[in-house]
């Protein structure tokens, strides 16, 4: 089964953010296509930068911001995670921040793993529980 907003970001694996005054432009462009008038850089918090930009390379629509809660309000609440399903994880005590990423699989030991941007300025799967 073919995920495609998955399979776009799984393509992007090792990606990074540049550090210092240049930019990586495809991550500067993903948020540029992801209709985020303002994204010019890879210095902001990129998750939801990645999972927008899968989403409109795969030919569907952006949450239009930046924020990883924005996904909150994007597509269908699921009681429990599948492949393709966008998962967004809360960050501190700020109902504002968070973090965002794709289901790749979903493991028999209750863990997932997530395709996801902006963990340790790269995309790559991590393994949350």
């Amino acid at each position: 089964m073919t995920i495609p907003w998955l399979d776009y970001l799984v393509r992007h694996i090792g990606l990074k953010e540049i550090k210092g005054p240049e930019h990586n432009p495809l991550i500067v462009q993903w948020g540029r296509d992801a209709g985020i008038e303002w994204w010019n850089n890879d210095e902001d918090a990129w998750c939801a930068v990645a999972v927008n930009g899968a989403l409109v390379h795969a030919g569907y629509p952006s949450t239009r911001s930046a924020l990883a809660r924005s996904f909150t309000r994007y597509g269908k609440p699921l009681t429990a995670p599948v492949p393709g399903a966008i998962v967004v994880f809360p960050r501190g005590t700020n109902p504002l921040y968070g973090h965002v990423g794709i289901v790749e699989a979903v493991h028999p030991n209750g863990t997932i793993t997530v395709v996801n941007g902006n963990v340790s300025d790269e995309v790559r799967r991590s393994v949350f529980r």
